[in-house]
């Protein structure tokens, strides 16, 4: 098995101004296993639908969101043999205009995310055969 690190998008939400523009979001990395850079893909997305939470303070009720899937890196190179299915290594907390309406700006398409990106072997060096 490979060993995958994830970037994660989430945003918070209140009962108080749930229309508000202007929201803070946090940025995750997890670390996690998998067979392949598609299943490492589906495993984040679990994670963050995971890693949602809601609770309420003074009468208000708070929701931390997942937006989606920032960056996916195959990190096996570095694996230092902890076994745990997923393990948070960094996060970040950034005050985002409408993060989940304009998701488009931060989540890449799959196809950019670098686990799943093509590896297109660069020829310009390639010796050619006479």
């Amino acid at each position: 098995m490979k060993r995958y690190s994830a970037k994660l998008l989430f945003q918070w939400r209140s009962s108080r101004s749930p229309a508000r523009k202007r929201r803070l979001t946090e940025e995750r990395i997890v670390t996690f296993q998998a067979r392949s850079a598609r299943s490492a893909l589906g495993k984040a997305k679990r994670a963050g639908r995971e890693g949602q939470t809601d609770f309420e303070v003074n009468g208000v009720r708070v929701r931390q969101e997942f937006i989606g899937v920032m960056e996916l890196i195959d990190v096996t190179h570095f694996d230092d043999g902890d076994d745990a299915e997923f393990r948070e290594v960094w996060y970040q907390l950034v005050e985002r205009v409408q993060p989940s309406g304009k998701r488009g700006n931060w989540i890449p398409h799959e196809s950019r995310l670098e686990a799943l990106r093509a590896k297109i072997p660069n020829r310009k060096h390639h010796l050619k055969a006479w």
